[in-house]
């Protein structure tokens, strides 16, 4: 069992590996005895436990109802979230909700529990978190937002676009995040946004002119001497939001194949999970 390996040395690759395993194993821990004990509480219709909106309330129950009371008893903390959302269009980034989380309210959730959350308050994976959302979840807890849930907000819009190919997506200002055109709320717009790169490359390919490699114009810095697009393609201010966090100064932006070398490149390795991208 992996458990069992010899570390001695400890790659970048053994530590991740070891977290991953170590971190999926205490979830999985902590989940179980979550279950157990409310199993423990039903007093009639166990078959319950068998249902998904059982389990999604349960899982959850523990962080919403610390949410819920907290804003509770500090009305200022709830009037300073629900204007955090408005102020970004009813849609807040990841990174924002949960340093509001954590510095703001003192909670501070693993890394398998934000995951675990993003995936219940954003199931399409567009990479934020409608105010809809989150007051349609916190409400099952017993918060009074004092405003009613749209029947028909933008996760409802877009999963009506689920069964589209990524071939006959069409990309609108809608799919791009922070309005950068080569950062994609969903997966299926990203597709759709790699494949147009990739057949305006092929088509220049097949017309004889002279082509390079894919540079991102939109995103990242345009060479090594960009020291601002570099910092705020890191991190939202421009700046180190915490401790141990790499500083700017110390990365290098390469293409895959100087990075790897002849090792075969993998886009996403083992799961896509939200410490995959800072």
């Amino acid at each position: 069992m992996w458990f069992n390996l010899n570390f001695e040395g400890e790659s970048r690759e053994e530590i991740d590996f070891r977290e991953s395993k170590t971190e999926i194993w205490k979830a999985t821990n902590i989940l179980a005895n979550t279950l157990i004990e409310a199993y423990k509480k039903m007093e009639k219709d166990q078959k319950d436990i068998l249902t998904k909106p059982w389990w999604e309330r349960t899982r959850f129950a523990d962080f919403a109802t610390k949410v819920v009371n907290i804003l509770t008893k500090k009305p200022q903390l709830k009037d300073q979230m629900r204007k955090m959302f408005a102020d970004q269009k009813e849609k807040l980034s990841y990174f924002d909700f949960f340093q509001f989380l954590e510095t703001t309210m003192g909670i501070k959730l693993a890394n398998w529990e934000e995951d675990a959350l993003e995936s219940r308050l954003d199931r399409l994976g567009m990479a934020f978190i409608e105010f809809n959302e989150w007051n349609e979840f916190t409400m099952e807890f017993g918060m009074n937002w004092g405003e009613e849930l749209l029947e028909t907000d933008l996760e409802d819009v877009l999963d009506a676009k689920l069964n589209l190919s990524y071939k006959d997506y069409k990309l609108s200002k809608l799919d791009y995040f922070s309005n950068c055109p080569t950062m994609l709320t969903s997966e299926k717009a990203a597709l759709a946004k790699v494949d147009s790169i990739y057949q305006a490359h092929k088509l220049k390919t097949a017309q004889g002119q002279n082509t390079r490699k894919f540079l991102d114009v939109d995103f990242g810095p345009q060479r090594a001497s960009d020291v601002d697009r570099n910092r705020f393609a890191l991190y939202k201010n421009g700046e180190v939001p915490m401790k141990g966090l790499p500083e700017p100064a110390d990365v290098e932006w390469v293409y895959p194949e100087v990075y790897c070398g002849k090792t075969p490149v993998q886009f996403v390795d083992d799961g896509a999970a939200s410490a995959d991208c800072i």
